[in-house]
């Protein structure tokens, strides 16, 4: 009922789906019995200058410790052109616990080269991140890292 969704006392988030339901996050409870889905992504941003590329070198999450295991799932999408919707590689995709006090940080140094769409060079990058829980969680922003690579798409 509306009337669990918070108070002045207990603010909660609200967000209604493209399926017309209403959803609340933040807070220690459950949708019907499981544990609501966050999902939040960034637009397409260039990474380098105009016209170049450039391969994402590393990316940091802020998330605030929880009180139980959650899986923090964060990908980093890439693309060419902004007329093109962003790929998610698996090579740019990492999970972490929120339980833990760690840094949470996926390095993609090493990751296997190549220009464009669903790489890690590319002029444009995204970040998407997810997680399930019925636990309070805060996301605190984040950085993603990138290193020119001085060429003209």
């Amino acid at each position: 009922t509306w009337a669990s969704f918070g108070s002045t006392s207990k603010p909660v988030e609200i967000l209604t789906g493209t399926d017309k339901k209403v959803y609340h996050f933040g807070v220690d409870a459950t949708d019907d019995g499981l544990a609501p889905t966050g999902k939040w992504r960034t637009a397409s941003f260039p990474l380098a200058g105009p016209g170049l590329r450039a391969r994402v070198e590393s990316l940091d999450t802020f998330v605030e410790q929880t009180s139980a295991a959650i899986t923090l799932t964060v990908k980093v999408g890439t693309t060419d052109t902004l007329a093109a919707a962003p790929t998610f590689p698996a090579e740019l995709t990492d999970t972490f616990d929120t339980s833990l006090s760690t840094l949470h940080q996926a390095k993609y140094v090493t990751d296997r080269a190549g220009t464009g769409t669903g790489t890690a060079e590319a002029r444009f990058a995204c970040v998407h991140h997810e997680l399930e829980t019925s636990v309070p969680w805060q996301w605190g922003g984040g950085v993603l890292r990138s290193a020119s690579m001085e060429t003209e798409s």
